[in-house]
């Protein structure tokens, strides 16, 4: 019985498809792997997720996941895991910056072991209210970066700060997710328009999928996160103790 060790890129529709981790199959076989979950799964409630490193097996000519390995966290919505870094996009202007849903993302970060980036966009619209923005979150020892067209030094960092990891966007719809993923990764996605009438842009991204980045990272293009709400695990009572610049105060 052929097996092998892969990971979930995207799932559409009931199917999954997997980049295989050993290097001798790639030499063999296509690059992705088409597969459904093994039926037990669903009597025992447990669903598979973009990120997840499985076991694939080959039955009647079939690829099925009989597997999944231990995740390192999870997040609902959207549904992917084993996620080591989140850039978390915010335009200066076009549409004006949602610093409380910034602050919700850093929060959902911290909580499920999440190394926040904060993306600032559009920086050429008004380059001082940017480097005010970055000033401010760059003592939360926040990596800060200031991105627009001209800011090809800054994306060549950012692509490094990427390298042999798994990181997803996230920020309201129109700060230029898509587009910031064009820059960092070889497949291209489609890039939407600003809505002048509501200042906001519309959703571009349809599904989750891993991207590969150009240094050899993956970056999940996600739908669902221009309306977050708070992790359910953080309650009033511990909410303090996820804010860094708490740790040392007296703020009880």
């Amino acid at each position: 019985m052929k097996k092998i060790n892969a990971r979930i890129i995207k799932g559409i529709g009931g199917f999954y498809y997997c980049n295989p981790i050993d290097s001798s199959f790639l030499l063999q076989e296509k690059d992705l792997i088409e597969c459904k979950p093994k039926g037990l799964f669903r009597y025992q409630k447990i669903k598979p997720q973009v990120g997840d490193f499985v076991t694939l097996v080959k039955e009647n000519n079939e690829w099925v996941i009989t597997e999944i390995k231990d995740r390192k966290n999870t997040l609902i919505r959207p549904s992917i895991s084993n996620v080591d870094k989140a850039l978390i996009c915010v335009s200066v202007k076009s549409p004006k910056p949602n610093l409380l849903l910034l602050d919700q993302l850093i929060l959902n970060c911290f909580i499920n072991d999440i190394a926040p980036i904060i993306c600032i966009t559009k920086v050429d619209l008004d380059l001082t209210k940017a480097k005010e923005l970055k000033e401010i979150y760059q003592k939360l020892n926040i990596p800060v970066y200031l991105l627009s067209t001209e800011q090809e030094d800054e994306i060549e960092l950012l692509i490094n700060e990427l390298s042999n990891t798994s990181a997803f966007l996230a920020g309201n719809s129109g700060v230029g997710k898509s587009s910031l993923s064009n820059r960092l990764c070889l497949t291209q996605m489609d890039t939407g328009n600003l809505s002048q009438k509501l200042d906001r842009g519309k959703h571009t991204t349809r599904h989750i999928e891993l991207l590969k980045t150009l240094y050899n990272g993956y970056l999940l293009d996600t739908p669902g996160f221009s309306n977050l709400e708070l992790d359910e695990k953080i309650t009033p009572e511990n909410l303090k103790f996820l804010y860094p610049e708490f740790k040392d105060s007296q703020c009880f």
